[in-house]
This record gives structure tokens, C-alpha cells and sequence, in this order.
């Protein structure tokens, strides 16, 4: 059963363009306070170069795993965010009316955790022509169970929306219009998904049906749902439709899910009358096992990035054999970040062009690719390429894009970025940095003894490893056996992980 609804209001026009700032904060984290008041979120604002990265106090026991949205408007102020349990306004309190979103199942039995478990499990859009209107979307979780399914997963059965209006409660918002029923049908828990329409202003929002290959398309106009359709199309979905990663290209022109059990799909949309046709299945058998696996898509639509647990690859999505164009861009180190090995998994691109990656567990940096629209290693993949301010959980805002921005820099070029240490004030020194052949290690203070520096290759392989002693305040490495390109280096003392950095070896 599907249920329409249709919602009519008129305010001054507002048109997406590629000057909108929708996207420009993100919140992930969760709540590490057990004796002060309130809970933790990580705010990411990408308004600054290089984006900054704050803990601000937000409601008690916020756990940004599950649905996880952020909202900022048009000038790229932080409005709202939720991880589909309640949402918190600006001030960081639930917002006026925006508590018990998603009512059932999860409200009862999974939001005392502070998230709905649900990855991938709400969206939020500005509503057109509606330029303090909002709409979030947010799936529910029911248990009813598939024939032949031993693992029982349950799924959605209602995808719900809510209206926010954002000239309520003093500029703080409110949620005028709560828990509203858009579709009713059996739904995987996550992959809600949005894509600006081809008239740039009007939204489609694609949901699945469950172990099917069909999907909901519902049209989002300036009068609010204007219709849903069903598009069948390619190869039928299994079970454990509920993990991994799901969306469309910044053009509007792919739509791209994946996850271990079904493998990558990629399909050509019409964003202009939402139509899903020609599904290309690859495959990936020989992925880690894991729910939490991620796809993105490089500015320029044309690379995409799959997060596999131990490994991140690369696709060319223009390549006349998509599947063979596979590139591995890098593996997992099993350096602890800092209690588990630093895997990949959510992926998400970033209002800077950059991509960036979640760990596993708990985690305290992100994976970042400085240069998505470049091919193979010019992409500059990097390892825990930005500490978090306070601890992450898997969690990546689902976010739309908003603008599409190819980028500009040319891929045959290096560029030098400090990162900061971790703990404080830098062990040590590396320089020249890019080196030719040689480099010293400066060492500004005593380390503790069996400190070592450790380089590795892109690809996570260990190539040099060198014992810092403290009586030696420089130190000089020969690098003349290695080939030109980029390097990580760590500084570990018993396991302790004390810095890290990037080395460029030029040629």
C-alpha cells in the first residue's frame, strides 16, 4: 500500500544555485560525558578553510550513528540536525515540537541510545520555493520478517516526513508538522536518498523497496509531495538490504548503492522525469565482511570511492569497463585510532570538494581525499587525514548535494599540507618536505626509548623504519630507493601513536 499526500503552501520564491551553503556543516560524534550535563557532537564547519572542527555540548546522550542529517541554510548557517530520534536546533537543544520523531519501534525501544539505528535512515531538503522551510525524512523500523530470511532483519514500513519552519521560536525553529506518513511499504532502514530535480529547484527523494529491485520515486514542488512512482529495474536486492551506503552523483545524471552482500549498483537517473534504467552489477566478493561500508563520488561525477572494511578502491565511472578500472587506493595500516585498527567505511563529500571517510568503533580522525576528481594516486588519498575533536562512531551526516562544483586544480601537481600532531606540540620535524633524495628528522624534544619512525607507501606497506634516540637531535634518512610519490609517516613508542604526518618524495 502506498499513501500520497499532498501539501499546498505558497511563500516567495528560492531557487537552489551553486552559491547555496545547505551542506556547509556537518555533526557527527556522540555523547563521551557521563558526569557533566549534555552530550557531545562533533560540528564540523566547512564555512573556513581547512574546515573546523569543534565539540560543542548538544542534548543529552546524542549517539550520531544511526539517521544521521544536518541542515544549514542558505548562507551557510548550522539550523538543525537529528539522528532520527529528536531535533536539535542551533542553540543545540531539541528544537520546539521536534521531539519523538519516528514514533513506533524505534522511539520505544532504540532511542534511549540516543540514534535509530538506522544508517542512512533520514534526509533533510529545503523545501522549494520556501526559503524558511524544511523538510526531514526519516524512515521507521518495524519486525516483520521476510520467508527463507534465517537473520530476520525486520525493515520500514513507513517512511515519515516532518515540516520545520524555521521563523518559529525566535529563529530556533520549530516542527510544525510531525511523524506525516509519505509512503507505506516494506522498506530497507536506510538509503534515503535526494536529487535535486533537473529544473533546479524541485527534489526527488528515492527510497527502496525491500529485497526487491524497485524503488520509490517521490517528487518534492514548491506544493509539497506532488506524486510517488515505482521504477523495477536490474538486479534483485538480498538480504541485509539495510546496511551500506547509497547516492546520487553531484551532476544528478548516477544513482549508486552498495553493500558487501549485493555488491556496487550503479544506475543512470533522468533527474528531469525520475527514471532508474540500465543497472551495472559488479560484483565484490572479495570485500571484507562488514555492515558499515561506504560509497562517494568525486565533484566531477566521475570517479567513485568504495570503502571496504580493509580497503578503499577506486572506480572510473566513464571507463568503457567500469568494473575493471578498479584502483586500490589503500589499506588499513591495524594502527589503532587509538583502540581499533583504522578501517574505512561512511563515506561522505564534503562542500570543499574533499572526501571523507569514517573508521570503525570509536575513532578520533577521518580518512580524507584531498583531490577526488584526479585519477589513481593523484586523488591523494590519506590516511586519518583530520583528528576529530572528540570521538565518532561509524557516523556520516546523509547529506544531498546541493551545489555541483566540479574542481579546478590540476591532478599532475603536488601540494604540501601540515597536519597537526596529535597530543599537542610536534615531536618531531621532517624537512625538506617535498625531498629528493634525503631528509633529516629534527627531534624538538626527548622521546621515550624504542621510539620509532615508520614510513609507509600508499598502498599501507612498510618501507622504512628508523630508531629515534633521543641523544641525536637530527637525524639524516636516505630515501634514494624509493620511487616519487606520497608517503605517511608515524612516530610510535610502545605502540603509541604519538605524530604522524605526510611526506612528498619528488623526483
Amino acid at each position: 500500500m502506498r499513501i500520497q499526500i499532498v501539501l499546498i503552501l505558497v511563500f516567495a520564491p528560492i531557487f537552489i544555485s551553486a552559491q547555496s551553503k545547505f551542506g556547509q556543516n556537518w555533526t557527527i560524534g556522540y555523547d563521551v560525558s557521563d558526569t557533566e550535563p549534555g552530550g557531545d557532537v562533533i560540528l564540523l564547519n566547512f564555512n573556513n578553510e581547512p574546515v573546523d572542527i569543534k565539540t560543542v555540548k548538544t542534548v543529552d546522550g546524542f549517539f550520531g550513528f544511526g539517521a544521521l542529517s544536518t541542515m544549514s541554510d542558505a548562507d551557510g548557517n548550522l539550523i538543525f540536525y537529528t539522528s532520527g530520534c529528536y531535533v536539535v536546533n542551533a542553540a543545540h537543544e531539541i528544537m520546539e515540537n521536534g521531539d519523538s520523531i519516528n514514533p513506533g519501534f524505534i522511539q520505544q525501544n532504540i532511542c534511549q541510545d540516543g540514534n535509530s539505528n538506522n544508517l542512512g535512515g533520514a534526509i533533510s531538503i529545503p523545501w522549494p520555493d520556501s526559503p524558511n522551510q524544511y523538510l526531514l525524512f526519516i524512515n521507521d523500523y518495524q519486525k516483520i520478517y521476510f520467508p527463507g530470511d534465517p537473520d530476520g532483519q525486520g525493515c520500514a514500513m513507513n517512511l515519515y516526513f516532518n515540516v520545520i519552519d524555521m521563523k518559529k521560536n525566535n529563529g530556533l525553529g520549530a516542527v510544525v508538522l510531525k511523524n506525516q506518513i509519505a509512503l507505506t511499504d516494506t522498506m530497507p532502514r536506510n538509503s534515503i536518498e535526494a536529487c535535486l530535480h533537473a529544473n533546479g529547484r524541485d527534489w526527488w527523494v528515492l527510497t527502496p523497496e525491500a529485497r526487491t529491485n524497485c524503488y520509490h520515486l517521490t517528487l518534492i514542488t514548491p506544493l509539497g509531495i506532488a506524486f510517488s512512482k515505482v521504477v523495477c529495474n536490474g538486479k534483485k536486492w538480498s538480504k541485509m538490504d539495510e546496511s551500506g551506503q547509497a547516492l546520487f552523483t553531484p551532476d544528478g545524471k548516477k544513482f549508486v548503492r552498495f553493500n558487501r552482500d549485493n555488491g556496487i549498483h550503479i544506475y543512470d537517473f533522468d533527474n528531469e522525469f525520475g527514471d532508474l534504467f540500465g543497472d551495472l552489477h559488479i560484483p565484490v566478493d572479495d570485500f571484507d565482511t562488514g555492515t558499515a561500508m561506504g560509497v562517494s563520488v568525486s565533484p566531477n561525477s566521475r570517479y567513485l570511492y568504495v570503502s571496504a572494511i580493509d580497503k578503499l578502491f577506486q572506480y572510473d565511472l566513464e571507463a568503457q569497463d567500469v568494473a575493471g578500472s578498479r584502483i586500490l587506493l589503500m589499506t588499513t595500516d591495524f594502527f589503532l585510532d587509538p583502540f581499533y585498527p583504522s578501517i574505512f567505511t561512511l563515506a561522505g563529500l564534503g562542500p570543499d570538494g574533499k572526501i571523507y571517510v569514517a573508521g570503525g568503533s570509536s575513532h578520533q580522525s577521518l580518512h580524507v581525499i584531498h583531490r577526488p576528481d584526479c585519477a589513481g594516486l593523484s586523488s591523494l588519498p590519506e590516511r586519518r587525514g583530520i583528528s576529530l575533536t572528540s570521538w565518532n562512531y561509524y557516523g556520516m551526516p546523509n547529506m544531498p548535494h546541493f551545489r555541483n562544483e566540479p574542481s579546478t586544480y590540476p591532478c599532475d601537481s603536488f601540494v604540501v599540507q601540515t597536519f597537526a600532531p596529535i597530543g599537542g606540540r610536534e615531536s618531531i620535524v621532517v624537512f625538506p618536505n617535498p625531498a629528493i633524495d634525503q631528509i633529516t628528522i629534527h627531534l624538538n624534544h626527548p622521546l621515550p626509548n624504542g621510539t620509532w619512525w615508520i614510513l609507509h607507501d600508499q598502498l599501507g606497506r612498510e618501507v622504512k623504519r628508523v630508531l629515534l634516540d633521543s641523544s641525536e637531535v637530527e637525524l639524516s634518512v636516505s630515501l634514494n630507493d624509493y620511487p616519487p610519490g606520497i608517503f605517511y609517516f608515524s612516530v610510535i613508542s610502545d605502540t603509541r601513536l604519538i605524530q604522524r604526518g605526510k611526506l612528498i618524495l619528488l623526483r
